[in-house]
């Protein structure tokens, strides 16, 4: 299995959150899941943990989430949260997303 990179958006496909999009934001080594965020509910304060089998790349990626995981760039949840919607309106005029992620 591809380990999902930080920065990658990502969309859930299992739980009460499936078809949330997301942006990987970390990874906890010991269990293997990985941190994200939303922009809304869930924020850098607060990152959701979730299995890497329940979520699809999307193959898009944001460059802001990157520098400011590595302390380079400070990054509001008002703009995270514009840059997922930018990247969610993009891959509406590419097609639909379909496929699995294992």
């Amino acid at each position: 299995m591809d380990l999902l990179k930080i920065g990658q958006v990502v969309i859930s496909k299992q739980g009460k959150d499936s078809g949330t999009w997301y942006v990987v934001v970390g990874r906890d080594e010991r269990s293997g899941f990985v941190l994200l965020i939303d922009g809304k509910k869930k924020t850098r304060i607060n990152p959701k943990r979730k299995n890497p089998k329940h979520l699809q790349p999307t193959g898009m990626f944001i460059k802001e989430v990157t520098e400011m995981v590595e302390g380079n760039r400070c990054l509001a949840d008002n703009q995270l949260l514009s840059l997922i919607e930018s990247c969610k309106k993009a891959k509406n005029t590419c097609g639909k997303v379909t496929g699995s992620y294992a």
